[in-house]
């Protein structure tokens, strides 16, 4: 997907794409090699996988015979989210992938089916990240959603990595802020050589103090 274009869609002006999980403004970003928007690579890559398609731009199909589908999960009621997901539609299919939204209140998205872990494939939030935050919460494996901790954890997106957990967990028992710069530039790598998730834009805000 091409993230600058959906970035526009979604404020013009007003948003970065990066490809960490810390805006660019944060004091722990790092930059990370850019993931490339390639059409023609995706194409490629899913040719190789044997998702064919029938005739010039059908949608891709298996070995069986069965489409290439995919569902895309999110909160409804956001006009402006909607339209951003409706252009990951067209570009998606633009390579020959089909993909169905699923848009749910976010008293249902969230509270049953994200943290719940009842979606089928892909989905699509916000996470807040200020000043402040160290994004802990969010990629510790120990943070992950479950019966145990009464789905409270706030890693929705899954990410075990036990090397990850080990330094997020030494950044929250630290005050060094150099050591903690450290951690968690490696942490962004990881984040970024392993993609548990995509990272589209950071709306950009003003701090007073």
């Amino acid at each position: 997907v091409d993230r600058r274009a959906l970035a526009d869609v979604a404020g013009a002006g007003t948003v970065d794409v990066d490809d960490s999980f810390f805006p660019p403004t944060h004091w722990a970003h790092v930059a990370v090699a850019p993931l490339p928007f390639d059409p023609a690579g995706a194409e490629r890559l899913l040719d190789e996988a044997g998702f064919k398609r029938p005739a010039p731009g059908a949608i891709r199909v298996d070995a069986s015979g069965a489409p290439l589908r995919f569902e895309l999960a999110a909160a409804s009621g956001q006009k402006e989210t909607e339209r951003v997901l409706q252009a990951m539609q067209a570009m998606w299919a633009a390579v020959g992938v089909d993909v169905a939204l699923d848009l749910k209140p976010d008293v249902v998205f969230f509270g049953e089916n994200a943290k719940k872990r009842k979606l089928k494939h892909l989905w699509f939030y916000a996470w807040t990240v200020d000043e402040s935050s160290m994004a802990t919460n969010l990629w510790r494996g120990d943070r992950i959603p479950d019966a145990q901790n009464g789905f409270t954890g706030q890693n929705l997106a899954g990410w075990q990595n036990d090397e990850v957990t080990r330094l997020l967990i030494d950044v929250d028992d630290t005050l060094d802020e150099g050591a903690r710069k450290e951690k968690l530039a490696t942490v962004q790598r990881r984040f970024r050589d392993e993609l548990p998730a995509l990272s589209f834009w950071f709306r950009r805000s003003a701090v007073v103090v």
